[in-house]
């Protein structure tokens, strides 16, 4: 049945069916921009291999004793388990190696398809020129941090967007699905919750101000239907370990305290806004800042050309969603009800928004096909850029396992990754292989374990080896601050093994006190040579 949908003119678009060749180029695209994933053995991410062994750990707890001795499963209501209850369903059933990649084109066909639904239910039309931009949005800045659940999340608010869009004009069926996706895009990611309830507001009071003759009445309907869509959600999180978290709604007034008090504030507020330009820059990211950069400006360009002369244009129904997401893009602080780095997320959540709302018109003359026909180049390049960079991880892979293997099973292990001092430096990854430790090497490491995020606690002997270890946050995580603690682990004997990745770059020799018992490509292994730390 054809939906309701504004096209560029504020008018009512018909929605018509792309036929068989044009949904052949939907999947032919997206399956081109999986090539990356598929042809990699490990995917060169910061914190998601740490979810991901926290799957495996809680899959296996009643099955495997190593396990059940150093984990024990903390599942509760929290705005942010979506990909747990998943994953962990996939450690049961599938072997662990494929289930990182598996995870990764699940959440990629949930945001590539769900911009493509989201924008068709908006414009009434099937934009090939859509699902291309969206292709190279799949590897954003986002994805190299690792933020699964986020990711998972952000592709259903547009699916929920979608829905909206396509059941708007049927109001208790359109309440009824938004309620549901509600609840669910909620247990997959708090602020990705909050996003979906912002871009939906945002899209009423568009097609208010888009349509003739306004409607308050039927304005002020749709916002109360949205406000439902909310109430359970809200109740979920007011009994979450996560409202009670310890840092409140944020910890950014406490920290403007702290550094107005040192007179540092000046300072951190540069680099913040620093920082914030190259989130904004590496919101499609490459293993290369400056190509990135490049492509970033060229791809715009390209955009406003077409946008000039009239080619594409914005849905005037999405002008207030872009609006508010350039707005969070400037304002949000990092940390919203004990989530870090919900600053950096908001670029992808903008970019998403206006690819979403992109409307196309027949290109007509050389000038635009050339200009269209840049951008598909400059989206196959990015790719085939990407795919290639990514081989060299494949040596890593095979060095870290033979490494890995020189560890007794059942070992009580932890990572040191010397080398990026800062976790965003561009060098090759290294943040996978102490996860991996414990999904693929029968080990046991810390893992993330806060009980406002994660459905997950450490105990017994690994709870009392990770005990009081000093954090490694940005501000302090330097090379002397690395050895420091790498002394200290030994020293203490806190692991029974330490691997380090390249350990070259230490800026002291390792501690004498440790043994090592294997040196493989980038990989170090020192055993602490006396029994680890266990609770009394």
């Amino acid at each position: 049945m054809p939906s309701a949908n504004l096209n560029d003119r504020g008018e009512t678009a018909a929605l018509g069916s792309p036929g068989r060749f044009r949904v052949a180029l939907f999947l032919a695209i997206f399956l081109l921009a999986l090539i990356p994933v598929l042809s990699t053995p490990i995917l060169p991410t910061i914190d998601m291999y740490d979810h991901l062994a926290r799957y495996f750990v809680l899959a296996h707890l009643d099955s495997v004793p190593f396990l059940r001795a150093n984990y024990e499963s903390g599942w509760a209501v929290l705005p942010n388990i979506g990909l747990d209850i998943i994953g962990c369903g996939l450690m049961k059933i599938i072997d662990p190696r494929y289930v990182p990649h598996i995870i990764v084109m699940g959440v990629f066909a949930t945001q590539y398809f769900g911009i493509l639904f989201f924008n068709r239910q908006l414009t009434g039309r099937a934009s090939l020129l859509v699902a291309v931009l969206t292709a190279p949005l799949l590897y954003s800045f986002i994805f190299t941090w690792g933020f699964a659940n986020f990711l998972l999340g952000l592709g259903l608010v547009f699916w929920g967007g979608g829905a909206w869009l396509a059941l708007r004009n049927r109001p208790l069926a359109a309440t009824l699905v938004g309620c549901g996706l509600a609840v669910l895009i909620f247990l997959t990611h708090g602020v990705a919750f909050a996003l979906y309830g912002l871009l939906l507001g945002a899209i009423e009071i568009g097609f208010f101000l888009s349509t003739s003759p306004r409607q308050p009445a039927r304005l002020l309907r749709n916002l109360g239907l949205l406000a439902l869509q909310a109430v359970v959600p809200i109740a979920l999180f007011v009994l979450s370990a996560t409202s009670k978290s310890a840092d409140g709604l944020t910890n950014a007034d406490e920290s403007v305290r702290r550094l107005a008090h040192k007179g540092q504030l000046l300072a951190r507020l540069e680099r913040l806004m620093t920082y914030r330009l190259e989130t904004i820059f590496r919101v499609a990211e490459t293993p290369s800042p400056w190509f990135d950069a490049v492509s970033f400006a060229t791809a715009g360009a390209l955009l406003l050309l077409l946008l000039w002369r009239g080619r594409v244009g914005l849905a005037r129904a999405l002008w207030p969603a872009i609006a508010l997401a350039i707005l969070l893009v400037l304002i949000v602080p990092p940390t919203l009800f004990g989530v870090g780095y919900v600053a950096d997320r908001m670029p992808l959540y903008l970019a998403f928004i206006v690819v979403g709302a992109l409307t196309q018109r027949r290109a007509n003359d050389r000038l635009d096909l050339v200009c269209i026909a840049a951008l598909v180049a400059l989206v196959a390049v990015r790719t085939a850029y990407i795919g290639v960079e990514w081989q060299r991880y494949r040596g890593d892979a095979t060095a870290f396992a033979k490494a890995a293997d020189a560890i007794p099973k059942g070992s009580l292990v932890t990572f040191v990754h010397a080398e990026n001092t800062r976790r965003l430096d561009p060098g090759p990854r290294c943040e996978m292989y102490g996860p991996l430790l414990v999904l693929a090497h029968g080990q046991a490491a810390p893992l993330f374990a806060f009980g406002s995020q994660q459905p997950i606690r450490l105990t017994g002997g690994l709870k009392a080896a990770a005990a009081g270890l000093p954090s490694t946050n940005l501000e302090t995580r330097t090379g002397a601050f690395l050895n420091d603690r790498l002394d200290l682990l030994v020293q203490q004997h806190r692991f029974d093994y330490v691997v380090i990745c390249d350990a070259e770059h230490l800026v002291r020799p390792l501690p004498a006190a440790g043994e090592v018992v294997a040196r493989i490509g980038r990989f170090t292994v020192l055993h602490t040579t006396q029994q680890a730390v266990r609770p009394g």
